[in-house]
């Protein structure tokens, strides 16, 4: 027999056996993740809510998220509410990087959504990185990364203004770097350093990629250059933490 319910819009059963109530809950919420019929990042309704669809007290719905978190299955963020916890991407790192290629590897669909692009003075960190000298002027491009219609990070790019002036063009309309790169007769480049950090994001940050400001992001610092070794584009793509794996090769 069953206990009927609903829950997200789908029919809710759980199995009278002798396990703990707590647990047949935490099982079947399990298997409707597993199933696809609970998405990454999906909210789930609320403590009150649950223990009225199950007909349980909310002490054993307690019992059963908290089980369900300790699997990494969902998240409980105080003030915000329950999620089903996203699934990471295992992102390649290499001297060949590119992030389109990396999602087809995967069979996962992609995008780097242009935001804007800036003409500014080059800090000195971006000066050392693009063998610039401090002031001198830079295009700054900043672009979201989608992975299957979800925002998972931010990327920012910096150019040498006098060797690619009208980039910012280019990736307004496209924002493929590799192919606004081939504008400019680049028809190949390479990963010369990347260095990884991790951090909070900002109140700004946060809104676009529609997570907590108590989520960290896994950031990603790289200097690309072309075959002769002249750095092209210094760069750095925040992703979010839990949506992201590096993987180093």
């Amino acid at each position: 027999m069953y206990d009927r319910g609903r829950f997200s819009g789908a029919e809710v059963m759980v199995r009278r056996t002798s396990d703990p109530l707590w647990r047949r809950i935490a099982s079947d919420i399990q298997k409707q993740i597993d199933d696809g019929k609970l998405a990454p990042g999906e909210q789930l309704p609320t403590e009150i809510s649950l223990s009225k669809q199950f007909s349980v007290s909310r002490f054993t719905i307690r019992q059963a998220l908290a089980s369900l978190e300790r699997q990494g299955l969902v998240q409980i963020e105080h003030g915000r509410g329950i999620f089903v916890a996203e699934r990471s991407i295992p992102f390649l790192l290499d001297s060949r990087t590119r992030f389109s290629e990396n999602l087809k590897r995967l069979g996962l669909s992609g995008e780097r959504r242009f935001i804007d692009a800036t003409h500014d003075d080059a800090s000195e960190t971006v000066a050392v990185a693009l063998d610039l000298s401090p002031g001198d002027e830079i295009i700054t491009a900043s672009a979201l990364a989608i992975v299957d219609h979800r925002p998972a990070g931010l990327i920012t790019d910096y150019y040498e203004a006098a060797r690619f002036a009208g980039i910012d063009k280019l990736l307004r309309t496209n924002a493929s770097r590799t192919a606004a790169l081939a504008a400019y007769g680049i028809s190949d480049y390479v990963r010369h350093s990347t260095l990884i950090s991790s951090r909070m994001p900002s109140g700004a940050e946060a809104k676009l990629l529609n997570i907590p400001r108590t989520r960290p992001l896994i950031e990603s610092t790289k200097i690309d250059v072309d075959t002769t070794g002249r750095p092209l584009a210094f760069g750095v793509a925040s992703f979010c933490g839990d949506r992201i794996q590096f993987m180093i090769e």
